[in-house]
């Protein structure tokens, strides 16, 4: 294997579309594509039983989502015998202040 020191260093060329203009517009498409298809790998979905969500319960959304993830909630009224135990890393997001409410009973 070639020592890298040693070997020469062009400048690289800017992409470009046909049209001669910068491919910013090609780079930023991929990267909205790479950044939506790991937000949907990581976010999980709650909402009341029928709403197509794919969970029915907050905790039950908490325990399924990755570290890192998103546990997005719709809104409703959820009620649980236990306080939510979060012991990852994540996002939970409601459907907004007076929306989505959890309650402990």
């Amino acid at each position: 294997m070639p020592d890298r020191s040693q070997v020469p260093l062009r400048a690289a060329s800017p992409l470009r579309s046909s049209g001669g203009s910068p491919c910013a517009v090609r780079l930023a498409s991929l990267a909205v594509l790479l950044l939506s298809a790991g937000a949907a790998a990581q976010t999980v979905t709650v909402g009341l039983p029928g709403s197509g969500a794919m969970f029915t319960t907050i905790q039950d959304g908490i325990d399924a989502a990755a570290p890192g993830g998103t546990v997005l909630v719709a809104a409703g009224d959820f009620v649980t015998t236990q306080p939510l135990l979060v012991d990852k890393p994540l996002v939970l997001l409601g459907a907004g202040r007076g929306q989505t409410r959890h309650t402990l009973d």
